[in-house]
């Protein structure tokens, strides 16, 4: 995710560092694209308007360290898929 598409869909830089709680200057800091914890956090309370890279998904369910023949049989993007509709367990859905 790029990060002049999520100050844009904020409304400026400022307003991006309150909705996810950080700085402006750590903002400033990120460089083109945003790190892959704040884009699943962006995708989250944008409600899917922002999409964060697949990549991070990969990064969230350990793709690296999955057999080679597995990661060549599951394209990336099919991963976020997967991660949002995981079923929740009954720890989290009675918190």
């Amino acid at each position: 995710m790029k990060k002049s598409t999520a100050i844009k869909y904020a409304g400026g830089k400022l307003k991006l560092a309150k909705l996810i709680g950080v700085t402006s200057g750590a903002i400033t800091l990120w460089g083109d694209e945003i790190p892959e914890g704040k884009q699943l956090l962006l995708e989250h309370l944008s409600g899917g308007k922002l999409k964060a890279d697949p990549k991070c998904y990969a990064k969230l369910i350990g793709w690296h360290k999955l057999p080679l023949h597995t990661r060549k049989k599951l394209p990336l993007e099919s991963l976020r898929q997967q991660v949002q509709h995981k079923p929740q367990s009954s720890e989290s859905q009675t918190a």
